[in-house]
């Protein structure tokens, strides 16, 4: 019982990891857009 609520804990924190992650990448992309098309560096 434990074991099976354990696992269910591991891969909900690794789907809401793999989430901030992708989530991290395309704020990273936009904000370095954004800083382009601004004309900076």
């Amino acid at each position: 019982m434990f074991v099976i609520i354990f696992k269910n804990a591991s891969f909900v924190i690794f789907c809401f990891c793999l989430k901030v992650q992708i989530f991290y990448q395309k704020t990273k992309l936009t904000y370095r857009g954004v800083k382009k098309s601004a004309g900076w560096i």
